[in-house]
């Protein structure tokens, strides 16, 4: 929820380098879709646009599910979106106002960068 910093742009390079390698790489399909929700929110302002947020860890939650449900209980095909789920729920429960939810978006925003930068798949 702090200013965007050098720890920051470190964390959200090594997070999306390996969301992004590996055989349980992330899609970028599967977090457009959430990521897509956080721009819309950010736009149209978070304080009137709470509940819309709060329904953002559900959605996380059945991206989780559709991959779990597709690698047949093979986790390694799955540690790209478990990564992600577990930065996002992180990130997501230091949110309080508009301005460290504009940090979380910042975060978020950083993150998916690098993972696209690192190979991110359609």
């Amino acid at each position: 929820t702090k200013e965007a910093d050098k720890a920051m742009v470190a964390y959200t390079e090594a997070a999306g380098k390996q969301m992004a390698e590996g055989e349980g790489k992330l899609s970028t399909s599967r977090i457009r879709n959430i990521f897509s929700e956080i721009k819309r929110i950010q736009v149209s302002i978070y304080e009137k646009n709470k509940s819309s947020f709060y329904l953002l860890q559900p959605k996380v939650a059945y991206a989780v599910g559709r991959e779990r449900n597709s690698a047949r209980g093979n986790l390694m095909k799955i540690e790209g979106i478990l990564l992600f789920q577990d930065i996002f729920k992180k990130a997501a429960e230091q949110v309080t106002d508009t301005k460290s939810y504009q940090n979380f978006c910042n975060f978020m925003e950083a993150l998916v960068a690098y993972h696209k930068a690192f190979g991110g798949d359609k």
